[in-house]
């Protein structure tokens, strides 16, 4: 591995523009200095990167074998990679919806706990734009910021210029060891070029004694408009994994009734499912996997095709949702799984109030994603997480007997999600019917399974959110 290289070209570590350079703060009496080699290979870009079609191997969620080398990967952005004049050069036509939309990234890495990191970059733009990095986990540890910022991911924010300059900041690993670890830039959000080169990262020294209190995230309430609903049963992703030998198809969840009722209790809108067919003057049917949204895999690399209406339908006076192992194409590529996502955008919605659902989840088992949810009615508009997400139960088919409640919206999504979980005490869910609840208060939400709390959050003084249990 490289030493440290002399650069030309040296800017004083980036304080401002939403940067947060240190991830953690720092207390210490003792440090010891280790060998300061690189932990990243092909630094200077003078050898060939993958790409997708390279198909490297990927176990579970996100757990890439770059085999000491960059991936350049599209995640419902388009964009090309190219070694131009020793550096890389990414040409980004559609930043996508996300910064990962167009992402490099080199793994697995460890980084070790207790230890300070120094990363280096150069780096130049065709125009002013951000550009995120993140050191982080896979899924497995909930898709965590090592160098927690501003940025999309959570990784930390650089304002990039088209001039090259050479970017510096540390981060101390405050979480255990990570044998699995990711490094990510995030080239999303954005058109246009940008070059990357003599990307660096160094284990600097061990921290004997570290103050591991982070500051409260920065969160923000967007809990106080109309959200509409949303059932499906999604197959795969990143976090419930994917189907393998044990999975069970077809899987179906049925759902009894759902009910709204207002803050004093009244009823303001239901469905029984007791007609013939489903009512779409209430619900609409999402086809396909997400890429006519521009979030392929519907963000989640999630694996099914949505059908329009074709694993849906009334049966003794219960909606059922059927996801199913059976091939699907369109214009964007086959599929081995379907299923059926339904909402009321712009149909019904609330603000406030309280909702039951009373479902029965799928036994399918590994793999298998069924949730009771809502967006904000504005997401069109602010785009995801800035239109709040709620979801008032998620399932994970290989856990039978438990449940999720959970919000996403901005500084707090993805794995930075605040929720909780509820484990049945007797039994599990795809054994009969349970009751999800959500109470919804200005300032207040609460989760309840068959009336038992189970998790509550709660606005704070500047409009952040709080866990409250």
């Amino acid at each position: 591995m490289s030493k440290i290289k002399e650069k030309s070209i040296r800017k004083q570590i980036i304080i401002g523009s939403g940067v947060l350079m240190l991830a953690v703060l720092l207390t210490f009496s003792l440090t010891t200095a280790v060998q300061a080699d690189n932990l990243l290979s092909n630094e200077d870009f003078t050898g060939e990167i993958y790409r997708a079609d390279d198909d490297l191997e990927e176990e579970g969620t996100g757990n890439f074998d770059t085999l000491n080398n960059w991936l350049f990967l599209e995640n419902g952005g388009q964009a090309t990679a190219e070694l131009d004049d020793e550096r890389l050069k990414v040409d980004i036509s559609d930043g996508g919806g996300t910064s990962y939309a167009v992402q490099l990234l080199q793994a697995p890495l460890t980084i070790e706990e207790g230890y300070r990191y120094q990363v280096s970059f150069d780096a130049r733009a065709s125009k002013e734009r951000d550009m995120e990095i993140k050191i982080g986990g896979t899924g497995g540890r909930g898709w965590t910021s090592y160098n927690p910022g501003q940025g999309d991911t959570n990784g930390m924010l650089f304002d990039l210029t088209e001039e090259m300059t050479t970017y510096e900041f540390e981060f101390v690993m405050n979480q255990e060891t990570d044998d699995l670890a990711r490094f990510e830039f995030q080239l999303g959000l954005d058109d246009g070029t940008i070059w990357i080169d003599n990307v660096e990262l160094e284990q600097v020294e061990q921290v004997e004694e570290v103050d591991r209190t982070e500051p409260e995230p920065d969160t923000e309430w967007v809990y106080d408009d109309d959200f509409f609903f949303i059932f499906n049963v999604a197959v795969g992703g990143h976090w419930p994994g994917y189907p393998d030998e044990t999975t069970e198809f077809p899987t179906r969840m049925e759902v009894d009734y759902i009910r709204v009722l207002d803050q004093n209790g009244n009823l303001e809108w239901e469905d029984q499912f007791d007609g013939d067919e489903i009512n779409e003057d209430y619900w609409t049917f999402e086809i396909g996997n997400g890429h006519a949204q521009g979030i392929p895999g519907w963000g989640n690399a999630e694996l099914q095709y949505y059908t329009e209406g074709e694993n849906a339908w009334i049966e003794d006076d219960r909606l059922i949702i059927e996801a199913r192992e059976e091939e699907r194409s369109d214009e964007f590529g086959s599929y081995d799984y379907t299923s059926t996502r339904m909402i009321t955008q712009s149909k019904v919605n609330m603000e406030y109030g309280r909702v039951e659902i009373s479902a029965k989840l799928p036994d399918g088992g590994q793999g298998v994603w069924p949730a009771l949810w809502m967006l904000g009615e504005d997401i069109d508009e602010v785009g995801w997480p800035q239109s709040g997400e709620i979801d008032i139960m998620e399932f994970l088919g290989q856990n039978p007997d438990e449940v999720h409640g959970t919000v996403h919206g901005p500084g707090h999504y993805a794995g930075d999600g605040i929720g909780n979980n509820y484990i049945l005490p007797e039994g599990d869910f795809t054994e009969g019917f349970n009751t999800f609840i959500l109470e919804w208060e200005e300032d207040e939400m609460r989760w309840y399974v068959n009336d038992e709390l189970f998790h509550a959050i709660e606005r704070t003084e500047n409009d952040g959110v709080r866990k409250d249990r």
